[in-house]
């Protein structure tokens, strides 16, 4: 097996329990982003909990939303602390 060395790409599927940023195009706000623990489900889509689109203004019409990935484990911790996210 070959090492990994700093600049090599590497791919990893999204498992629950993992946190994201997502945002509601077209807005950059800060105020609009919002960290989320993904459940991933056998589907094709982002669903958000009930308890937040009133948060990102979606009226469930065709909504776009952005979602962020991180990209090392000291990421997804600092967003868990900032956002609540862990609770």
């Amino acid at each position: 097996m070959n090492s990994v060395k700093p600049g090599d790409l590497i791919h990893r599927t999204v498992l629950t329990n993992d946190i994201c940023l997502t945002n509601r195009y077209p807005s950059i706000r800060e105020e609009s982003f919002g960290a989320h623990i993904i459940k991933v489900r056998p589907v094709q889509s982002i669903l958000y909990n009930l308890q937040v689109v009133d948060k990102l203004g979606a009226d469930f019409d065709g909504d776009e939303s952005q979602l962020y990935l991180f990209a090392s484990p000291e990421d997804c911790t600092e967003a868990a602390l900032l956002s609540s996210a862990h609770r």
